[in-house]
C-alpha cells in the first residue's frame, strides 16, 4: 500500500464534484510533499472517462499558451469554440500544478470557465490557495469549495509504515520525526529499511526533511548516478542533452544514466524530461551549492549554455519549455518571483477593470495625483478602459490599480495628448528609426495603491505580477518596457538589477517631476532577458566560488581564525587580482593598472607597500602571496 492511497476522505470529497448538488469548482491545496498529485491520479483512476489533467508546469501561463495545451491533448482545433465542443459531457478539468498558472487564474475564472458548457467541473490543484475572487464572485454563479490536504493522522501514518516492514513500536518513532507527512514517511521507510541502525531520534525537529533527502542520497551507491542526481536538482527538468552537457559525458553514457534516473523514486517521468520531486531538488540543490561551490556554478554554467543553444533551435510552440528552465535557474528573487511567486498566500486578486470601478480609481488618483492627471486619466478610461487593472484586497475592496498601454493598439492622436505617453512614443519612434528595427514595446503609464501610492507595497507586487503576464504574451516580439516614478530612489538597486536604465526624458506636471525608467530587452525579448540576468548571476558565482573561504570580498574582510580583519580599497583589489590569476605572476605594472587605474612604466614601491600590509594582516596564510623577482607577484593556493 502506498502512504497516499490512505486518502479515503478526501477522495469522498472530490467524487462529490459529479453530484448535482455538489461544488462545481474544487480548489485542492496543500504543502509541498503532501500528496496532492497522488490523490488526483488516484481520482483519475476512477474516473478516466470523465478526467482531463494538465500539467500547468508545461503550460505557458497565458490564455494562448493554454489554449493550445488544449488544442495538443483534445487534438482539437486552437479555439476556445473548439476547446468547448471537445470536452465531453460532465467533464473534469483537473489543472495540477495550478500555482504555475497564477498568472492566468483570473482569466480562467472571467473568461475562460463562462465560455465552456455549464457542465464543465474544474478542480485546481496546487501548493497556494486559491484567490478569493472564485469565492467572492464565481463564474456564472458556480459552487466552490476549497479542499485542504493536510498530514495524515497518527493511525493511517502507522498503519502505513507497519505495511512497509517496519514494527509498530519503530513506526511510531519514525511518525513522530515524519508528522504524518507522506513525503517525510516515504524517505524516513527508505531510509531506515536501507540502515536500519540509523537514529531519527536524533535529527532536530527542524531538519527531519533534509536529513531524511542526505539520506536518501547517500543510499544511491552508485557516485555517477548521484552525481546525475545533485546535476537534476539544479534544473527545472532533465534531459539527455542536459544531463550529457552538465556531466561532461557521452551520448552513450548518458543515455544510461538517464534511464537509471527514470527508475528512481521521486522522479516523474515526463513529456519533455524527468522532473525530480521539488523538496528533494531545494534540499540536494542547496547543499551541493554550500558544499562544492564550485561544482554547483559548474553544472549551472553548462546547463545554462545548453539550454541558451536549444532555445535559439525552439520552435514556437517549444519556447515556453525554455523560458521555463531559464527563469528556474535564476537565483534572482526579483525576477523569478514576479513570475512564479513562492509565497503559499495572496493578499491581493488583480482583475481588468469595470465601469463601476471608476469612482474608486479616481479616488486613488486624486489621492496621490497632481489635479491636473485626473483629465489624461479620465480620458484613457473612456477611450481605452481595457488600460486598467484594478487590485482588491481579500474582502473584495478595491485598493490599487494600474494602468498599461500597448502603444499599437491606441492612435498616436491618443498618445500626444497624455505628456507622458508623448514624450515615450516620441522617444520611442526615434529609438525605432535609428535601429531600422520594428519593436514592440509596453508603458506602464502608473500604478498606485490607496494607501501607499507608487511607493513599494503588496499592492504594488501584485501589480508587477499580473504585468508579467503581458511580458509573456507579447514575446517574442516585446523588447522596451517605459514606466514613470516620482521617486526612482526606493526601486534604483531593484531596476539597475532588472536591467532598466533611468532616461534623460523629465515630465513636469503641475508640480510633480515623472521620471522615466526603460528597460530594453534586446532584439531576443523577454528570453534574452531572462538570460542575459541568468549569465550574470552564472558569472557572479563563478567569481565568488573562485575565492577561498577566509576572503569575504562582499564584507571586505579577511577571516582568520574566527576573526574579522578589515582590507582597504587597494588591499582588496590587488587580494582579489591575484586570487583571480592563480599560479600566475602578476606584473606590478598590471597591478597598477588594474588596482589603482594608472598607468605606469617604472619602478613603483607602492604595490610593494600594499604586498607587505597583505601579509602582515594574512599572518600565517602570507605565504599565499608569492614574490617573483624582477616581475611582481604571485598567488598560490598551496599554503
Amino acid at each position: 500500500m502506498d502512504v497516499d492511497s490512505i486518502r479515503a476522505t478526501e477522495l469522498t470529497i472530490l467524487q462529490k464534484i459529479f453530484n448535482d448538488d455538489g461544488p462545481d469548482i474544487i480548489g485542492l491545496y496543500g504543502i509541498a510533499g503532501i500528496g496532492k498529485s497522488t490523490l488526483l491520479a488516484q481520482f483519475v483512476e476512477q474516473y478516466p472517462s470523465h478526467c482531463v489533467k494538465v500539467d500547468c508546469q508545461a503550460v505557458e501561463p497565458t490564455p494562448k499558451g493554454f489554449i493550445e495545451q488544449l488544442h495538443y491533448q483534445l487534438a482539437c482545433d486552437n479555439d476556445l469554440d473548439s476547446v468547448r465542443r471537445c470536452l465531453p459531457p460532465n467533464t473534469v478539468l483537473i489543472l495540477d500544478q495550478f500555482e504555475s498558472c497564477i498568472l492566468i487564474e483570473s482569466w480562467l475564472r472571467r473568461d475562460f470557465l463562462p465560455n465552456m458548457n455549464k457542465d464543465l467541473k474544474l478542480i485546481l490543484s496546487g501548493r497556494l490557495h486559491p484567490d478569493n475572487q472564485w469565492v467572492l464572485n464565481p463564474p456564472l454563479n458556480r459552487q466552490f469549495r476549497c479542499l485542504k490536504i493536510n498530514s495524515l493522522p497518527l493511525a493511517q501514518a502507522v498503519d502505513y509504515l507497519q505495511q512497509q516492514g517496519h514494527s509498530k513500536i519503530l513506526s511510531m518513532g519514525i511518525n513522530q520525526f515524519a508528522s504524518g507527512h507522506p513525503l517525510a514517511l516515504k524517505l524516513a521507510s527508505s531510509a531506515m529499511l536501507e540502515e536500519p541502525n540509523r537514529r531519527l531520534s536524533e535529527i532536530p525537529p527542524n531538519e527531519v526533511i533534509q536529513t531524511l533527502v542526505s539520506y536518501f542520497a547517500q543510499d544511491i551507491k552508485d557516485p555517477e548516478l548521484r552525481r546525475a542526481l545533485e546535476a537534476t536538482s539544479i534544473v527545472r527538468r532533465i534531459n539527455e542533452s542536459l544531463l550529457s552537457s552538465m556531466l561532461d559525458i557521452d551520448h552513450t553514457t548518458s543515455t544510461k544514466l538517464y534511464e537509471k534516473l527514470s527508475n528512481i523514486s521521486f522522479i516523474d517521468s515526463r513529456v519533455d524530461g524527468l522532473n525530480l520531486h521539488d523538496v528533494l531538488k531545494n534540499v540536494l540543490s542547496s547543499n551541493l551549492k554550500m558544499r562544492s561551490p564550485t561544482t554547483y556554478c559548474d553544472y549551472r554554467n553548462r546547463a545554462c549554455q545548453t539550454l541558451l543553444q536549444e532555445l535559439h533551435q525552439a520552435s514556437t510552440s517549444q519556447l515556453w519549455r525554455y523560458t521555463a528552465d531559464m527563469l528556474y535557474m535564476v537565483d534572482n528573487v526579483v525576477i523569478r518571483s514576479a513570475f512564479f511567486p513562492p509565497n503559499d498566500s495572496r493578499s491581493y486578486s488583480v482583475e481588468p477593470a469595470q465601469e463601476s470601478d471608476k469612482t474608486a480609481v479616481m479616488d486613488i488618483i486624486k489621492k496621490h495625483e497632481p489635479t491636473d492627471c485626473l483629465a489624461y486619466y479620465s480620458d484613457w478610461w473612456n477611450r481605452h478602459l481595457n488600460a486598467f487593472h484594478c487590485v482588491r484586497d481579500s474582502n473584495d475592496s478595491l485598493v490599487g490599480f494600474y494602468c498599461l498601454i500597448n502603444p499599437d493598439e491606441v492612435s498616436p492622436s491618443l498618445l500626444q495628448q497624455d505628456p507622458l505617453t508623448a514624450a515615450w512614443y516620441r522617444h520611442l519612434s526615434l529609438s525605432t528609426a535609428d535601429t531600422q528595427q520594428a519593436t514592440k514595446s509596453i508603458f506602464i503609464r502608473r500604478w498606485l495603491s490607496q494607501s501607499e501610492g507608487e511607493s513599494l507595497s503588496g499592492v504594488q507586487a501584485a501589480c508587477w505580477l499580473d504585468i508579467k503576464r503581458t511580458y509573456l504574451e507579447m514575446r517574442p516580439e516585446l523588447r522596451t518596457v517605459y514606466l514613470a516614478l516620482n521617486d526612482l530612489q526606493p526601486y534604483a538597486s531593484v531596476a539597475t538589477e532588472l536591467g532598466f536604465q533611468v532616461l534623460d526624458l523629465d515630465v513636469n506636471i503641475a508640480d510633480r517631476t515623472y521620471y522615466t525608467a526603460m528597460l530594453d530587452m534586446g532584439e531576443h525579448s523577454v528570453d534574452g532577458w531572462i538570460s542575459k540576468r541568468l549569465l550574470h548571476e552564472i558569472n557572479q558565482e563563478n567569481q565568488m566560488a573562485a575565492l577561498p573561504n577566509w576572503f569575504d570580498k562582499q564584507a571586505r574582510q579577511l577571516i582568520l581564525k574566527e576573526q574579522k580583519i578589515d582590507l582597504t580599497p587597494l588591499e582588496l583589489g590587488t587580494l582579489e587580482l591575484l586570487i583571480r590569476n592563480p599560479e600566475t605572476a602578476v606584473a606590478r605594472k598590471d597591478l597598477l593598472k588594474n588596482v589603482w587605474g594608472i598607468e605606469y612604466e617604472g619602478a613603483s614601491n607602492v604595490v610593494d607597500t600594499i604586498i607587505r600590509s597583505l601579509r602582515k594582516k594574512l599572518n600565517d596564510k602570507s605565504a599565499v602571496i608569492q614574490s617573483v623577482r624582477g616581475v611582481g607577484y604571485r598567488y598560490t593556493n598551496k599554503d
